[in-house]
């Protein structure tokens, strides 16, 4: 996977979380309601187990790898803020036992303005982390989404 696939991957539970997507917990999902862009993405998420390698795929895991990824996002100011990934891999597939790794990947984003699309209104958003500027929308709205 290449670099900017995996920056892509480990901000959907930040861009899932903001437009009430799944793939986070939703006892952990903070509920906030003030008039700064930056706000409705600060808190803390957890991705849901992601099976990496299922048992006898690739013979580093006969067993299978999975991976749970802590993401954490405080806010700098009213357009920006900085984020924490840790992502955490275990034997097997169940994300259980004693874990074989661990990484933490630091980042920043910044919300550059919001446009109206085919679903709804989105943010405008710039994510750099390990120096790699990513562009992307961000929905902040869930209108038309069933």
């Amino acid at each position: 996977m290449n670099l900017l696939s995996k920056i892509a991957m480990a901000l959907i539970p930040c861009l899932m979380a903001a437009c009430g997507g799944g793939g986070s917990n939703p006892d952990t999902e903070p509920q906030n309601t003030s008039a700064d862009p930056v706000d409705k993405y600060v808190g803390q998420w957890v991705r849901n187990c992601e099976v990496m390698f299922s048992p006898a795929v690739n013979a580093s895991y006969p067993d299978g790898l999975s991976e749970l990824e802590d993401l954490t996002i405080g806010k700098i100011n009213a357009s920006e803020y900085g984020t924490t990934s840790i992502e955490t891999k275990y034997p097997g597939t169940t994300c259980t036992g004693e874990a074989i790794s661990q990484a933490t990947t630091l980042g920043a984003a910044q919300i550059l303005g919001t446009k109206t699309v085919a679903f709804g209104v989105v943010d405008k958003v710039t994510i750099v982390r390990n120096g790699v500027a990513l562009k992307l929308i961000s929905q902040v709205a869930d209108e038309g989404l069933a």
